[in-house]
This record gives structure tokens, C-alpha cells and sequence, in this order.
């Protein structure tokens, strides 16, 4: 038959036969030359005696001839039946169904390791409920790591040639197996014989279909692309991987996510080589974010047309240069370094240059003043890690800067080289230097309880003596007090809501009527009492009046004569007891007289005085009073 030699196939066929199986031995037919029958045919295509007439049969070896119809041709046992050529009576037609597999040559699917596993296409003459099984081979044990026990589900359609594990991933090592066949009808039909009827055994999977091959990619640990330059991955290894394979750089594969910015095509690879190791995205330039990341494979079979036929994580890629978020400290006044720079794969001659926060590293023309070294570092030094600005101190304010980064280690001077970020330097003030390296170090806590207890403790102690010493001081104060016949004062009282919200005029006619009115009584009622004084010692009748008070018993006198002489001799009465009054009430509480009432004075009015116990001395007119004892 054609493509007996398996030559001129195309690629869903591999060289391998039936001829090359694992027990070759068993199965090899091979033609040396000698008449036979139809290859494939146990005998050399000739049956085997029977003990059982009208019966015919090739024993137990397996089958391995193509799914043809083929002539029955029938010797009789009497004669001679070596050659086709004895076999000259037709005696029917032989149907062979199953998969086609020539000797030389048998088809080949393929599947993904960790993906679900379908293979369609297979050429055969196929019912209804047939299935396949991937094994080492064909009636042995199932390959571990296929779904079902390495048994396809029961094909649907005798035309489609499709045969499915489900959906659940296959987790074969990656390798080249046998695909075996176990047809239903066949079965069925053969059970009078003594087969099961059911494909339930691996002993029933024993026609060879082809070879099932897994492909896979193996994982690597890290690859690196550098920032600023063009980025590709190579030496990829696997199984049976080829040029329609790609790779895409996510944060995280088989979830459907973006692929990392920065990277070209969504960073999925724009070409692959050597036969799918080797992956590339361009000439372009990468501006990624330093940073570890996960390569992403896609096996060409599933077209790689969605995020999520990139499932496969096969390693890391590690985008090399700084870090943009770490943030470095300089003080103001002091020279200025960064130290310890945080990065991957960094290099000695990188430099830096902090802009404003306001601006990007794109901006060349920007140059911070205050920053000593025109504002550029000194070439780095311990692998890239450590810049310096020099000596100087940093005069520019406190405040923070963006920090840029120079992909060159060898033409650094150019502003333009300065385009991505290598973090944050804060400028910080000098008094936070002071403390943090002037100030002695901090203290354990040991020490920090110590200094506490030493600073709390004297508090209480403290109080207690200040309490102590009020209470001694006024205990002093009132045995003076006591000792020396002094009447403590009364506490103020505090002024009520109403006091407090009186008017001026309101407080000056309240002052009149509480205080200066009881003063003005007052004095009136003693000139009086000394006017009946006056009458009595003179004689004179005294009138009863019922607002006198009191009549105290003492004379009247003029200080200035050498003896006591009655006033009336030369003053009348009512000029004595006017001027008496006038003199006596307008020294004691500055009266005045009007229309023969007693009113107070106008400056009185505008600045009231509190009345006074005692009547000044009078300058022209002294008055000597010769009381009782029990009045004085």
C-alpha cells in the first residue's frame, strides 16, 4: 500500500511502526522475500488449524495489518496450502477495522503537560464507543499523570477520530508514548469467543494507533534583561517545543493579567528561534520597573491569542538596575552620600543626579542647586552601590529630591543619560543630624526605667512637702493673728450673675442707697443729738423728737478759750445749730444744704468715698468732747 515505507507523510506522522514497537520481536513481519499473504496477518496471512470445522482463525498473535477490506481465499486441507498460490477458492471478504498504523511509519498527536489533553484526526476505521489508552506499551500498564487512569473517554462518532481525557490536565512527564485502541463492536462481537466484552482492562487496549508525545517547557531559575536595553531569553529547554511557541513577562501567570509595562507587544516575545528555546522582543528598548518577574510560556498548539494560553510559569526574569521607591537620607550643612543602593546587577560607574519631585528624569535640563559636585555623584563604587557627592556641605533647603539614575558606566556626563529612577533622597535638617549622630546614643531600657522612676518619684514627694509647708504658714499666721487680737477678715464674697451684669449707674445709685445713705443718717443724727446737747447745757428746752436716736451726754466746748463758755451768748440757737450743723456734716460727709434739706455735694455724686469712722480735724474750729467714760 502507499506510504507503506513511511516516506512522503506529513508531520502528524512519525517513522515509528509496529515494526519498532517494544516487543518487536512478537510483532515484527517482515517480508524476506518468500510468498505470502496480506502484511500484518499473523502466519503469513494463513490461518491456523482448527479443531473446530467451518471455524477459522490467526491464534493469539495480534493483528497489525491496515483496517482494509480483504478476500478470503480457501485452501482445501487435503491439498497442499503453503502459498497464495494453493488458496484459489474465494471464499468471502474480511473487513479489519481499527487504526491505521504501517509498519513503518504510525501517526503522532501531541498534548501540553498541565493542560486537558484531546487528540482528533486519527485515521482508522472507528465506532461509536471505541477508546484509546496512553501506555509505554500497548496491553501494559497506563502512563502515570493521565487523567482516568490513562483511559480516553468513549468517542462519540465513528467519523470524527476524537478522543478526550476530560477536562482535567495532564501531568505526564514529558516523553513519546503509545496510543492503544480497544474497539467496542469488536468486543462485543468476539465475547461467544470467551473476550470481554467491555473496554475495562489494560489488556484489552492492544491495537497500536500511534504516539502520543508530551510537550513541555522546563523550567529555568532566573533569566535578566537589563534596563535601558534590548531584552531577549534564551536556552529555554523542553520537550518537542518549536518556533510557534511564546513567552509573555506578567506578575503572575494563568490569571489572565496584563503583561508587565514597560516591555513591547504587551510583553508578549515578538520572535522565537532554535526551534522555540530562543525568545526576543525587538530591538526596542525596555523601560520596566526594576524588579523580579515570571516568564510566562504558551505552547504553540493553543494559538496564544489570550492572556490565558500563557499558564505555563517556566522561571524568572529579573529586569536588572535600581530600585525607583527606597528613599536615602542626607542632612543639611554636611557632605552627602547614598549608600548601599538597592538594586539588581548593579555596576561601579553608574552615576546619580537628584531633580526636583515636581519633574521627571527625562528632563536634562534640570539641575538642583545646593547640591554639591554640580549636582551630579562621583562614579559609584562598591559594585555600583555606594556615590558620593564629595566634601562640600549640602546648602540646597530641606525638602526631597527624585533621584535619577545613569544607565551608562562610561559616558555619564550627558544629562540625557540620566532617564530612570533610582529612588527618593531626602534632605533632611540639621538639627535631625544633631540628634541622630551628635546626640549620645540611645539609652537601653534599663536605663530608660531608671531615668523614669528617678524623675517620677521626686513629684510626690515634692507635693507633699509644698502641702506641708502652706499648712504650717497658715497655721503660723493665725496664732499670730490670735496672739496679736487681730479679727481675720472675711472672705469676699463673689459677685452673682446680677451683680455681675449691673450698669455703671446702676452700681453708683446701689453705692448711694447701701452705703452713703446709712453715713448721711448717721451724721444727721448726731448733729442733732449734739445741737440738744447744746440747748440742754444752755437751758433751753430740749423738743422730743421721734427720730432722735440717742442723746449722748457730753458738752460742747470752743478749744480755742481759756474756760467753757456758753455758745448762745453770742451766737443765737439756730445760727449755732446751723453752723454746728453745716460745719460738722459738710466736713464729715460733704453736705451741702438745700432749700433747708441735706443733700450730697456734686463731687460727691461723681466720686463717691466711703463714709469715714471719725470727722477730720477741723482747722478753724476744734471741738474738745467731754464724754463718760462708758461713752468714750
Amino acid at each position: 500500500p502507499v506510504h507503506w515505507d513511511g516516506k512522503g507523510l506529513d508531520t502528524n506522522w512519525t517513522n515509528r511502526g509496529w515494526f519498532f514497537s517494544v516487543t518487536a520481536q512478537e510483532f515484527s513481519d517482515k517480508n524476506d522475500g518468500a510468498p505470502r499473504g496480506v502484511p500484518g496477518f499473523p502466519n503469513r496471512g494463513k490461518t491456523v488449524s482448527g479443531v473446530v470445522p467451518g471455524r477459522y482463525g490467526w491464534g493469539q498473535t495480534r493483528l497489525l495489518s491496515l483496517d482494509m477490506v480483504y478476500l478470503l481465499c480457501w485452501c482445501s486441507g487435503s491439498a497442499v496450502c503453503d502459498t497464495p498460490n494453493d488458496h484459489l477458492t474465494f471464499a468471502g471478504r474480511l473487513r479489519v477495522v481499527g487504526p491505521r498504523s504501517f509498519p513503518m511509519a504510525s501517526q503522532v498527536r501531541q498534548c501540553v503537560s498541565g493542560l486537558p489533553c484531546t487528540v482528533s484526526g486519527l485515521i482508522g476505521s472507528f465506532e461509536a464507543d471505541d477508546q484509546l489508552m496512553a501506555t509505554t506499551a500497548c496491553g501494559e500498564a497506563p502512563v502515570p499523570g493521565f487523567p482516568r487512569g490513562g483511559k480516553t473517554f468513549p468517542s462519540t462518532s465513528s467519523e470524527t477520530g476524537t478522543w478526550s481525557w476530560g477536562v482535567e490536565p495532564v501531568r505526564a512527564a514529558p516523553g513519546e508514548y503509545e496510543i492503544c485502541w480497544c474497539g467496542m463492536l469488536v468486543k462485543q462481537l468476539s465475547y461467544r469467543g470467551g473476550y470481554n466484552s467491555t473496554c475495562v482492562t489494560d489488556t484489552d487496549y492492544t491495537a497500536l494507533v500511534g504516539y502520543l508525545r508530551i510537550k513541555v517547557a522546563t523550567p529555568f531559575a532566573v533569566r535578566e534583561c537589563k534596563l535601558a536595553y534590548s531584552c531577549s531569553i534564551s536556552g529555554v529547554t523542553g520537550s518537542y517545543l518549536d518556533d510557534s511557541d511564546q513567552v509573555q513577562i506578567a506578575s503572575a501567570c494563568g490569571q489572565g493579567a496584563q503583561g508587565v509595562p514597560g516591555f513591547p507587544n504587551n510583553a508578549v516575545s515578538l520572535n522565537t528561534t532554535g526551534g522555540g528555546t530562543n525568545f526576543s522582543w525587538g530591538p526596542a528598548v525596555i523601560s520596566a520597573a526594576v524588579g523580579i518577574y515570571r516568564v510566562c510560556w504558551c505552547p504553540g498548539e493553543t494559538g496564544c491569542t489570550t492572556l490565558a494560553d500563557f499558564a505555563t510559569d517556566i522561571g524568572a526574569l529579573v529586569v536588572t538596575g535600581p530600585l525607583a521607591s527606597p528613599v536615602y537620607t542626607c542632612y543639611r550643612r554636611r557632605p552627602c552620600a547614598v549608600l548601599g543602593l538597592q538594586g539588581f546587577d548593579l555596576k561601579e560607574g553608574h552615576k546619580l543626579r537628584p531633580i526636583y519631585l515636581n519633574s521627571s528624569c527625562e528632563d536634562t535640563t534640570q539641575v538642583v542647586l545646593g547640591i554639591p559636585n554640580g549636582g551630579m555623584t562621583f562614579p559609584a563604587s562598591n559594585d555600583g552601590r555606594d556615590f558620593s557627592f564629595g566634601n562640600d556641605p549640602v546648602t540646597v533647603n530641606a525638602g526631597s529630591f527624585r533621584l535619577c539614575w545613569c544607565t551608562s558606566i562610561f559616558q555619564c556626563g550627558a544629562g540625557d543619560l540620566f532617564t530612570f529612577q533610582a529612588g527618593i533622597l531626602r534632605i533632611a535638617p540639621y538639627e535631625e543630624f544633631y540628634m541622630a549622630e551628635v546626640a549620645p546614643a540611645g539609652w537601653s531600657p534599663d536605663e530608660i526605667s531608671l531615668v523614669v522612676w528617678l524623675l517620677i518619684l521626686p513629684l510626690p514627694v515634692g507635693l507633699c512637702g509644698l502641702v506641708g509647708c502652706y499648712m504650717i504658714a497658715v497655721l503660723r499666721r493665725r496664732m499670730r493673728e490670735k496672739r496679736d487680737g487681730v479679727v481675720p477678715e472675711k472672705p469676699k464674697q463673689r459677685e452673682t450673675l446680677a451683680e455681675l451684669t449691673e450698669t455703671e449707674a446702676q452700681k453708683r445709685e446701689k453705692y448711694h442707697m447701701t452705703e452713703l445713705r446709712p453715713a448721711l443718717v448717721y451724721d444727721v443724727k448726731m448733729l442733732r443729738t449734739e445741737a440738744k446737747q447744746l440747748l440742754a447745757l444752755n437751758g433751753r428746752p430740749v423738743p422730743i423728737d421721734d427720730r432722735d436716736v440717742m442723746v449722748p451726754h457730753f458738752a460742747l466746748v470752743d478749744s480755742g478759750a481759756s474756760t467753757a463758755e456758753p455758745l448762745e451768748d453770742t451766737l443765737p440757737l439756730e445760727e449755732l445749730e446751723r453752723q454746728a450743723r453745716l460745719d460738722l456734716i459738710g466736713r464729715r460727709s460733704s453736705l451741702m444744704l438745700c432749700d433747708g434739706k441735706l443733700v450730697p455735694a456734686p463731687e460727691v455724686l461723681a466720686l463717691p468715698e466711703p463714709p469715714r469712722a471719725l470727722p477730720p480735724p477741723l482747722p478753724d474750729r476744734a471741738f474738745r468732747y467731754a464724754a463718760p467714760p462708758a461713752l468714750t
